[in-house]
């Protein structure tokens, strides 16, 4: 037994070692493959590092998580969102986490299995050691770290996103589900075109459980531990959906809103009070224009602060908005998620200010 508990560890530390390399762009930038083991876990990922890096004018720079979607890797979702280039010109870090065929035979996240919907657990602990190994290996500013992701990717970012409050500022979801939509792989495809069967105040407020009870028990191997003085009450979502997505129905797209916001309505003062609340958001129907689609924009602000941002996309499918057609899944008529989502950003940090 313990003959074979060292030959696994030695062909974890050799798959580590496979994938510690730099690639060099063009333009100074890097790409960086590499991975992080654990116990009977690995995962690999790819770290965009932009060109200012090298030159040392800055001491910290923020970061990016994209988590790609089915059928994907993280090569495919750095070129079908341009973040590479949105970060080289802006100055950030962009980590892709590769999902694995011995996980998901489609390359799918599987965020609707309860033991990857908590903190340090799963599929989000992978990711998290991801993170924590690009923070110690290069200048990363703690405050400005944020996660996006497309359809299962997105359904993973949602779950760091709550669970995981005092280290991402802001989360992007792009054409996914709310946190704990479902708790099977046969509920999950159930709930695809009818929505959840949970209420999203429901899973609201299981999310936002999923911190304050890290924080209630915490573990001494979470790469994070939880940080009481970190909580800021507050996760802000920015939403892409579109209207004739026909894989996840947009029905979705009102149940991760509202979850999100009966979220941090529990995270602002303890209580589920309706102090922040679904029906203080304001809609505006913006109308299309020559090679752009119709789309409805919802907000949610407190104070300074944009708590919600939502797109419901005309005659978008189950796509990233705004990248470009010829990928499939982009649709370059819809409002650029990859811009918008960075000035979204932009505006929160975990060091930021309460709502």
């Amino acid at each position: 037994m313990r003959h074979r508990s060292s030959l696994f560890l030695l062909l974890a530390l050799t798959s580590f070692l496979i994938f510690d390399h730099e690639i060099r762009a063009d333009d100074g930038a890097e790409i960086y493959k590499s991975a992080v083991v654990d116990v009977f876990d690995s995962l690999s990922y790819e770290l965009f590092i932009p060109p200012e890096y090298r030159e040392g004018k800055r001491s910290k720079y923020p970061l990016v998580i994209v988590v790609h979607g089915c059928k994907q890797q993280g090569s495919d979702i750095a070129a079908l969102t341009r973040f590479n280039d949105l970060a080289s010109k802006q100055n950030f870090f962009v980590l892709y986490p590769n999902q694995s065929v011995i996980r998901n035979w489609d390359y799918c996240w599987n965020w609707f299995y309860p033991g990857n919907q908590k903190r340090n657990r799963g599929e989000a602990r992978m990711i998290m050691l991801a993170l924590r190994q690009a923070m110690n290996d290069w200048r990363i500013d703690r405050n400005r770290i944020f996660i996006a992701g497309l359809s299962s990717g997105a359904g993973m970012a949602a779950i760091l996103g709550v669970c995981y409050p005092d280290i991402f500022g802001a989360v992007s979801i792009n054409s996914g589900p709310m946190y704990s939509a479902a708790e099977n792989l046969f509920e999950a495809n159930q709930i695809l075109e009818t929505g959840s069967n949970k209420s999203p105040n429901v899973a609201g407020a299981e999310a936002a459980n999923c911190f304050l009870d890290a924080l209630a028990h915490p573990e001494s191997w979470d790469p994070f531990p939880p940080n009481k003085e970190k909580l800021r009450r507050a996760m802000p979502t920015i939403i892409f959906h579109g209207k004739a997505d026909q894989r996840l129905y947009p029905i979705h797209a009102n149940q991760v809103s509202e979850q999100f916001v009966q979220t941090n309505d529990v995270w602002d003062d303890g209580q589920d009070n309706d102090s922040i609340n679904f029906s203080q958001s304001r809609v505006v129907n913006i109308p299309s224009s020559p090679k752009k689609h119709a789309y409805i924009k919802r907000t949610l602000q407190r104070g300074k602060i944009m708590l919600l941002e939502s797109y419901l996309v005309e005659e978008m499918g189950h796509k990233w908005s705004g990248a470009a057609s010829s990928f499939r899944e982009g649709d370059e008529q819809g409002p650029d998620a990859t811009i918008l989502s960075w000035k979204f950003f932009k505006q929160a940090s975990t060091k930021g200010e309460r709502p």
